[in-house]
């Protein structure tokens, strides 16, 4: 079973319990995934967009009935909760600034490591999906991401996309240049 369609499917279940609640980083029920060998990430409204990203290039989710069924009820469910929706995508996206901040400060500028990077830029990814999250946008926030991407810029190289190439569609340099970079 791919990991992010039984993420998304135990995100379902979850999914209107987790935006009335104050907790950011919902446990899911793992139960269906471990009997699959997949260990789900928590519940955040970061890793519902990456999941939902990476699953729309795939060609065996592209036309899935179940997976267009779930597309269509997140839209209802984030218009449904927008106001709760925005609020959790702000805390997010500034926690997930903050430890972008302190990766490209800390490691990426005193120690680069491809492999590091490769991992670390999943928080980087996370927070351009929850931009288009916001009700609002933050100036001091934007310009915080703006120095850190220069920082990035600074001390990283042009490249081929560090992801698995299956991922590269939902994920164009232009917007998601960080995913380019060594």
């Amino acid at each position: 079973m791919n990991q992010d369609w039984a993420f998304l499917q135990a995100a379902m279940e979850d999914l209107e319990e987790y935006l009335s609640s104050p907790v950011l980083h919902w446990p899911l029920n793992q139960r269906k995934a471990k009997r699959n060998g997949l260990n789900l990430p928590r519940l955040t409204l970061g890793n519902l967009c990456l999941a939902k990203a990476r699953l729309l290039v795939l060609p065996e989710f592209k036309d899935l009935p179940d997976f267009l069924h779930a597309c269509e009820w997140l839209d209802q469910i984030r218009d449904q909760w927008r106001a709760n929706w925005s609020r959790k995508a702000e805390r997010e996206f500034n926690e997930r600034l903050r430890l972008w901040r302190a990766f490209v400060t800390d490691e990426l500028v005193v120690e680069h490591s491809t492999s590091d990077y490769r991992n670390q830029v999943r928080l980087r990814t996370m927070l351009e999906l929850l931009i288009d999250e916001l009700l609002n946008e933050n100036l001091a926030q934007r310009n915080l991401m703006q120095s850190l991407d220069q920082l990035v810029m600074d001390f990283t190289l042009p490249g081929p996309f560090i992801w698995d190439v299956k991922f590269q569609q939902a994920f164009p340099e232009n917007r998601f240049w960080f995913l380019y970079r060594t």
